[in-house]
């Protein structure tokens, strides 16, 4: 019942304002029917039902009422307020329709927003956060209507235009500027300011030669210190899973096989063994290191990627203060509003 309430107040704040002090007409900008078109951008139509979930005013006045009740009755009691009311909305609109011209000059540009992409996107989203709060559908639409929004569909639609400008704004990204470099000296000296610790180190990528009982521990390091661990793997390891791979066992978490922690005291390119497991002695090959899943390789390339994203956003923010206005010129826009 107070989920209900609450729900109820939200959805009746803003009409609450005094009807006594403006004409029907303004009255109606705060409260315009779902459907109205507020704007286009070329035939793109923004309806008041999208502005009224992004400007979210319902929710954004009842936290203003449990934590500054006065003012919470000037923005309801006043011109002043309601004046600041407009304003907000009309800036929300404003967002709005700067999104919908990045979309459309993404698709313009050759972006391509796929509906598999964002629905997906929607699906997954939605799916992990009722797992990870234990909620099914109705409890969270419930949930939801407390936070301002009318209704399930109506949060959809907010993550569906979050989803669409965020493929927009990164596909934009890599069409506007895709010359963007990083050097191996600013790999290597991101990496020196921020090294990797193989003592905090979930992982450890390593090769192995899983012996026979038999075996000369002599010859198979002779043979490694030869031809190479590659070598000794084909020619003394008696695992035919990996013997082909050059005995790549994969990444291996701390602690999950405790035998093989032994990697985490040593470097990339050591040579450990014997280490006895239930499944006879290994001669094991430390390959890299991670933080997570990844080992030093693959942090180059991702340090790489990074950096190189830092550069495209820095463009990126200055072509939207460069040039943006230039592009939205280009298109229709009409505000009805």
């Amino acid at each position: 019942m107070k989920t209900n309430m609450k729900s109820l107040l939200l959805i009746l704040i803003i009409l609450t304002i005094p009807i006594s002090i403006y004409s029907q007409q303004e009255i109606d900008i705060l409260n315009l029917d779902p459907d109205y078109i507020v704007a286009t951008v070329e035939n793109q139509e923004i309806k008041a039902r999208l502005l009224d979930t992004e400007a979210n005013l319902p929710f954004t006045l009842l936290r203003i009422k449990e934590t500054n009740e006065g003012f919470y009755e000037t923005l309801l009691s006043t011109e002043a307020g309601y004046d600041f009311l407009l304003e907000y909305k009309k800036r929300v609109l404003s967002t709005l329709i700067d999104a919908f011209l990045i979309i459309q000059i993404a698709k313009d540009k050759g972006v391509q927003i796929l509906e598999e992409d964002v629905q997906g996107y929607i699906d997954t989203f939605l799916n992990e956060l009722l797992a990870s709060n234990n909620l099914n559908i109705d409890e969270f639409e419930q949930y939801i209507m407390t936070q301002g929004y009318d209704s399930l569909a109506d949060y959809k639609s907010h993550l569906e235009l979050q989803r669409r400008l965020a493929l927009a704004n990164y596909g934009l990204i890599d069409i506007l500027f895709p010359n963007v470099t990083v050097s191996e000296e600013e790999i290597t000296d991101y990496l020196n300011k921020n090294p990797v610790n193989t003592q905090e180190s979930n992982s450890v990528h390593i090769y192995h030669i899983l012996l026979d009982n038999n075996t000369d521990l002599n010859s198979v390091f002779n043979t490694i210190n030869e031809l190479g661990f590659e070598a000794a793997v084909m020619e003394y390891s008696k695992d035919d899973l990996t013997k082909f791979n050059n005995g790549d066992l994969g990444w291996i978490e701390r602690g999950v096989f405790p035998e093989f922690d032994i990697a985490f005291e040593k470097n990339p390119g050591d040579v450990i063994g014997p280490v006895k497991t239930e499944l006879g002695y290994h001669i094991i090959k430390v390959v890299e290191f991670s933080g997570g899943e990844q080992g030093q390789g693959q942090l180059k390339k991702d340090v790489g990627e990074m950096l190189k994203r830092e550069k495209q956003l820095t463009l990126w923010e200055n072509w939207l203060r460069s040039e943006f206005e230039r592009e939205s010129n280009q298109y229709s826009i009409k505000i009805y509003f």
